[in-house]
């Protein structure tokens, strides 16, 4: 899941869904926050 995540979150950036300042990293930790 982790990798899946480090796949994903770069090409959403690059689709242009997540703004550029808002790093993938965030968002992981975000996820891991709820577990």
């Amino acid at each position: 899941m982790h990798i899946f995540l480090e796949q994903v979150i770069p090409m959403l950036v690059e689709a242009g869904l997540f703004r550029e300042r808002y790093s993938g990293t965030t968002f992981i930790e975000h996820l891991q926050e709820q577990d």
